[in-house]
């Protein structure tokens, strides 16, 4: 910021507007604080994840302080709650824009709340670093990162899960009726049919309104399912396992989805239940990691939160703010972030132990692990998801 100094007579009105020149910068490029917006769901459906995010902004804050900062500078963070809601995260970018001091956005950790307001910042020249909205049309934006899988690669994992992992034959899927779980369910669907799996019944739900899911587990039954796709995050995932052992008959099924599942409500609705150790998730956040890294993060994020485990809105949006972190101190700027990240290559991040960025913001050499359920907590299976077939 460029400050002005007038020659004055009153000491205190000059040392007032010292004050107010250095209060008002938070860019990379000046004043005393550099200043990450943080958009997630603080409340709504998804507010646990808000939280976790929320949990892991303020961890690795804190980390970098204590250690100094960037170039002597402090780091902070703004909240501002999206509610879940396209409209609302469109007024948090229009907050977060006003405010000059802002050096970049991390968030939000929905597709379609990424989607709602990309293009808002994008024509702002506001750096945005996403940790978990997996849609591919969110790629290709030139002020965009995000840490979490292409769905184009995360969904057929799930896939090749079911078929060489578990060895499916008769697939159901019951779906999210949203962008991410329509995605989802194209790509991993693919995969089954390319992989000689049949997939013979699909059910649609409304994430956030719909409770009974009865009229989509009867199509499961009805159709002799062994394997159910289900896309979903850990609030409604729990909910239909939870009904489904309610309902009887699905003993035998396998319940297969991604890390969206891993949350404590999942456990605490199903967790004793017979049906959780028929649960499987391919990970691309796998919190039983042994990369240093992220047992460092685990062991921080633990003691700071109670033993919590982490979720992946929590690991991701660790590493998103910590990919911003590494590239400021590396010499970027507001201005040249997006392009000096994807310039880089990050060995301090918890989502691998190296990590690349191509032209699109993707990530680029990402694999899965598979975990489960067993004795009512989450647990790696001890495998990673067989691709073979799918690339």
């Amino acid at each position: 910021m460029n400050r002005k100094f007038r020659i004055v007579l009153s000491l205190t009105l000059l040392l007032c507007m010292m004050l107010l020149g250095a209060c008002g910068s938070g860019s990379a490029g000046g004043g005393e604080t550099i200043y990450i917006g943080l958009t997630v769901p603080i409340t709504g459906q998804l507010a646990t994840f808000g939280e976790h995010a929320n949990n892991s902004a303020k961890l690795a804050c804190d980390q970098i302080n204590a250690a100094g900062g960037i170039g002597g500078k402090k780091v902070e963070f703004v909240l501002l709650d999206d509610k879940m809601d396209p409209t609302e995260a469109a007024l948090v970018a229009q907050r977060f824009i006003e405010r000059k001091d802002i050096t970049a956005v991390v968030g939000s950790i929905t597709s379609g709340t990424t989607l709602a307001v990309l293009p808002i910042y994008e024509e702002a020249g506001m750096p945005v670093v996403c940790p978990t909205g997996n849609n591919p049309s969110l790629a290709g934006y030139s002020n965009f990162i995000r840490i979490v899988m292409d769905a184009n690669l995360e969904a057929p994992m799930v896939g090749a899960m079911i078929m060489n992992n578990l060895g499916g034959k008769r697939i159901g899927a019951i779906y999210d009726n949203s962008d991410y779980g329509t995605t989802m369910l194209e790509a991993s669907s693919g995969i089954i049919k390319d992989l000689g799996g049949e997939l013979v019944a699909t059910e649609a739900f409304l994430a956030g309104a719909d409770k009974d899911f009865s009229v989509q587990l009867a199509k499961m039954l009805k159709e002799q399912v062994d394997t159910i796709i289900l896309v979903a995050d850990y609030n409604e995932g729990s909910l239909i396992i939870a009904q489904a052992e309610t309902m009887g008959g699905f003993e035998d099924v396998k319940w297969c989805g991604d890390s969206y599942l891993l949350g404590d409500i999942l456990l605490e609705r199903i967790g004793a239940s017979p049906l959780a150790q028929n649960v499987y998730m391919a990970c691309d956040y796998n919190p039983f990691s042994d990369n240093p890294n992220h047992q460092s993060f685990v062991a921080a994020y633990g003691e700071a939160y109670n033993g919590l485990i982490p979720s992946e809105p929590a690991g991701f949006t660790y590493d998103a703010f910590n990919l911003i972190f590494t590239a400021l101190d590396a010499g970027a700027t507001k201005e040249n972030l997006i392009e000096t990240i994807k310039s880089m290559e990050f060995t301090n991040l918890i989502c691998a132990e190296q990590v690349e960025f191509d032209e699109t913001g993707n990530r680029v050499g990402a694999g899965n692990d598979i975990l489960t359920i067993r004795d009512g907590k989450f647990e790696p299976l001890g495998e990673t998801v067989n691709t073979t077939g799918i690339y």
